[in-house]
């Protein structure tokens, strides 16, 4: 049999997982949830899942049923996870005027509409429409570097 240095930590976790998952406690009552209730469980269910997996994964390396690296991958793959987390922010001058937004972990898509220019910035939950009709005084700038994305004025 495998594991056991851990006491089998990650199965009592996967319980867990199985009962946010399902709306009901572990020893399997039924709990009437709203739907936040539910998209939050769900949420730390598939968080969890992932935190199940590195424990097993250490479980089995610390009862040499399985080797490093196996471990430390599985752990790297639990924050890789978190750190993919789409944002949006808007950062303003002086002035109090909108000079640059930038968007991590987020899609950009842009569209010349002839007299004005569509810019939709989709980080996940949330979304930023832009539209600019006419010329612009000042061309925009798009720059991404990696996975984040800055739009303001050329300066």
């Amino acid at each position: 049999m495998s594991g056991g240095s851990w006491d089998y930590a990650f199965g009592k976790l996967t319980l867990v997982v199985d009962a946010l998952r399902n709306d009901s406690t572990t020893d399997g009552r039924s709990l009437e949830l709203n739907p936040h209730q539910k998209e939050q469980r769900h949420k730390l269910a598939d968080l969890m899942e992932k935190v199940s997996a590195a424990l097993h994964a250490i479980e089995w390396v610390d009862s040499y049923d399985s080797s490093y690296p196996v471990d430390t991958k599985a752990i790297e793959e639990v924050f890789l996870s978190q750190g993919r987390i789409p944002k949006l922010e808007m950062r303003y001058d002086e002035k109090g005027l909108l000079d640059e937004v930038v968007a991590t972990e987020a899609t950009i898509h842009m569209e010349d509409m002839g007299d004005s220019w569509a810019i939709l910035i989709d980080a996940g939950d949330s979304h930023l429409n832009l539209a600019f009709g006419g010329r612009l005084k000042r061309p925009l700038l798009v720059e991404q570097n990696g996975s984040v994305i800055s739009t303001h004025p050329k300066r």
